[in-house]
Parts: structure tokens; sequence; C-alpha cells
């Protein structure tokens, strides 16, 4: 076997190992992404509206409880209008992915480790009232990497902007001292998530 064969022969080993790594590179980013499907339906109670999602990797996008909520929040608590918390959506920065949903209907969200999915739906007719998620969004995959999925209800949360109309409405938790007595809050509403056997699609 003369020289330039050899060199022939290890360039072509070259190539092909670096195609092959490169591949697996591509497998291992889209075994990161998965797919779910979501529905969220009316439970018992009143029924709530369509209402906004997003998918984002730090929590509490949307709102924190026990701070002031925006006036496309409070809108959306207020008379159902979703589309001035979907404009306001367009144009922050922290968030993955976001959408609008109508209850009992799937939508799909595409998340990595380390994202979380929240939502809020105006509640009923109180005009003040809206369920959203606890502690900023659902945690969509568990330690190692696993997919978590079932009925997340119990993880939902009932909160009230106040008065209709406030100035600087805050984001509380519902039933506070005073108030008439509600549903548990995993009646009022239906979350299930399941993972997709496709895989996420690539950009």
């Amino acid at each position: 076997m003369t020289t330039r064969t050899v060199i022939s022969f290890l360039a072509t080993a070259l190539v092909v190992l670096g195609l092959a790594l490169a591949a697996a590179g591509g497998q291992a980013q889209a075994a990161e992404l998965a797919q779910f499907t979501v529905t969220i339906r009316t439970g018992a109670g009143e029924a709530i509206a369509p209402g906004v999602w997003v998918v984002s990797h730090p929590p509490y996008v949307l709102f924190s409880a026990n701070k002031p909520a925006s006036p496309e929040l409070a809108r959306l608590a207020e008379a159902g209008d979703r589309e001035p918390l979907l404009a306001m959506m367009r144009t922050h920065e922290a968030m993955t992915s976001f959408g609008a949903f109508a209850p009992g209907r799937p939508f799909t969200v595409t998340a990595r480790p380390g994202d979380r999915l929240a939502f809020v739906t105006k509640y009923g007719t109180s005009g003040t009232m809206f369920l959203a998620p606890k502690n900023g969004g659902f945690v969509l995959f568990a330690q190692g990497g696993r997919a978590n999925m079932g009925n997340w209800a119990s993880r939902v949360a009932l909160y009230d902007t106040g008065a209709p109309g406030a100035h600087a409405p805050i984001a509380r938790a519902a039933a506070a001292p005073g108030t008439p007595a509600l549903p548990p809050t995993h009646s009022l509403i239906t979350v299930e998530i399941h993972p997709m056997l496709t895989p996420a699609p690539q950009g």
C-alpha cells in the first residue's frame, strides 16, 4: 500500500467519522425536544373562557402571584379578551412559544427539559377571576429528561385581580378570608398533558 493510498484512506475515514458524529449530535438535539398534546376543559362550576398559553424556561412569564397584574391580564380576567395579552407575548423575550387555546380543543406545544407550560383563562362571570398553574407553570420534564404526563388540575389555582377597572390590580389567590366559599380548584378545570410519540420537527 502506497503512502498516497494510506493518506487517501485516512482522509475518507475522517470524513465518515465526522458525518457520523454530526448525525449523532443531531439525534441528541432532537431527543431533547418533545411535543405534548394539551387539553384544557371546564370542570364543575362555571365555564372557563378561551385563554392564552406560553412555553418558557423561566417561570412567571404571564404574572406573579401577589404582585400587580398587567393591564392585559386584567382585561382577560374582566372581559375574557385575550387579544391584548397575546399582543404583549409577541414582544416578550423570555418565552419559547405561545398561542391561544379554546376549552376542550387539544393543542400541541414543543418544549425541551427545563421549559414550563403556563396558561391563563377567565373563570366564570365574576369579572375578576382567572385560572392558572401554580408556581409559574407546569414543569414538563422530570429529572433525567423524562416527559411528565397526566391530569394536572391539582396544580392549578384560582386567582383574583380585584375590582374591575381598578388601578394596578393585584393577582391574588382567590378564596381569601371573607370571600364566598368556592369548590376545590381541581374540580373547576381539567388539564390533560401527554407527550406525543413522534419526534418534534427540527427548524
